[in-house]
């Protein structure tokens, strides 16, 4: 298996996103990296759908490329800086997550975990177990985009939703 593979965007007479896809799902463990001209965000976000692990600018340097693809094979996610940046400010510019997306269930735990209660405190109030408020915490720091249970109570108040 290929250490990192290299993928151009304008493939002729090929979809390079299903070659993308093709490749993370026959050989997953294979960082797929995109290496193009194409700066369109809505390539970057395809791409990465379909599997890439990296989207490099060919305006790089070699130096710059080669480092990209050595971040890769240690598993990185090398990304432009232009890229990255465009990324960045569409996230500042993109509407916070609102209350909709989280489920009246895990509402409930979000605002017992913002209460700093445990989680067997939670089960107990909620009367469900420690393992189901488990699997609601995670799926809340999933959505809410964060690492831990105290970053979900400080974005859960940042974003207004307990």
């Amino acid at each position: 298996m290929p250490d990192v593979a290299l993928i151009e965007l304008i493939l002729s007479g090929a979809d390079a996103y299903g070659a993308i896809e093709e490749l993370h799902t026959s050989a997953p463990r294979t960082p797929v990296v995109v290496l193009t001209a194409s700066d369109q965000l809505a390539g970057v976000e395809r791409a990465i759908a379909a599997g890439a692990s990296g989207y490099l600018l060919k305006e790089a340097t070699i130096e710059e490329i080669a480092a990209g693809i050595r971040a890769a094979a240690a598993g990185g996610a090398p990304v432009s800086p232009r890229i990255a940046a465009e990324l960045l400010e569409r996230y500042r510019r993109a509407p916070l997550r609102d209350q909709t997306e989280i489920t009246e269930r895990e509402h409930a735990v979000l605002k017992l975990v913002c209460e700093g209660r445990s989680n067997p405190e939670i089960a107990a109030e909620l009367k469900i177990s420690v393992q189901t408020v488990k699997e609601h915490v995670t799926r809340l720091i999933a959505k809410l985009g964060v690492k831990n249970r105290t970053q979900v109570a400080v974005e859960a108040v940042r974003r207004g939703l307990v």
